[in-house]
C-alpha cells in the first residue's frame, strides 16, 4: 500500500497511544510539521486559484449577456425619468403608480463643500453654533501619561485609579513563516 504524504500523517498520528496527544517535542519534528503546513497552505491556494479563475470566466460570461440588457435598462430608466420629471414640474406630481410600478421623485438636500480652512475660523468667530466638538479618549496619551497595575490604570500624580478604562494584559502574539523554497 503506497501512503501519499496526508496518509502518513494520519499514520503517524495513530501511532501514539489513545491517552498521549501528539505533540512536537523537538526541531525535527517542529520541522515536519512546519513542512506539513507548507504542503496544506500550497493545496489551499491552488484550490483558491482553481476558484478565482473559474469566478473571473463566470464574470466574464455574465458581463458579456448582461451588457445588452443594462443598456436595455438603462434606455427604460431614462424614458421614465424625463416622464417623472415633466410631471413634477408641470402637474406638480410627485409620484406615479401604474399597474406594473411606482417612480417617485423628491428634492434632497443640498449638499455642502465646505474649505475646513476657511470655514472654521469664520464660524469660530462669528457662529459657533455651527461647529460640532468630537472628545474621544487618546489611547497613546494614556499610554505616556498612566501607570497600568495589572488591568487598573493610575494617575501617577495623584494615585487615582482612572475610572472607567481598564488595561489588558498583554497577548502572546505568534507567527509561522514557511520558507520559500529557491
Amino acid at each position: 500500500m503506497t501512503l501519499i504524504p496526508h496518509d502518513l500523517d494520519v499514520e503517524i498520528l495513530k501511532e501514539r497511544p489513545e491517552t498521549a496527544p501528539f505533540r512536537i517535542e523537538d526541531d525535527s519534528a517542529a520541522d515536519w510539521a512546519v513542512t506539513r503546513l507548507a504542503e496544506v497552505r500550497q493545496e489551499i491556494e491552488a484550490i483558491q486559484s482553481m476558484a478565482s479563475r473559474e469566478i473571473e470566466r463566470i464574470k466574464t460570461w455574465c458581463d458579456t449577456e448582461s451588457k445588452t440588457l443594462v443598456a436595455r435598462g438603462t434606455f427604460f430608466e431614462s424614458l421614465l425619468e424625463d416622464y417623472a420629471r415633466r410631471q413634477r414640474h408641470d402637474a406638480d406630481r410627485k409620484s406615479i403608480s401604474v399597474p406594473h410600478g411606482k417612480v417617485s421623485t423628491r428634492f434632497t438636500q443640498p449638499k455642502f463643500e465646505i474649505n475646513n480652512e476657511i470655514f472654521i475660523p469664520w464660524a469660530l468667530e462669528h457662529a459657533s453654533q455651527l461647529l460640532r466638538i468630537k472628545q474621544e479618549p487618546s489611547v497613546s496619551a494614556m499610554r505616556e501619561h498612566l501607570v497600568i497595575d495589572g488591568t487598573k490604570l493610575i494617575d501617577p500624580q495623584t494615585g487615582a485609579i482612572v475610572e472607567g478604562a481598564v488595561a489588558t494584559l498583554p497577548e502572546l502574539s505568534i507567527t509561522i513563516k514557511i520558507n520559500e523554497e529557491e
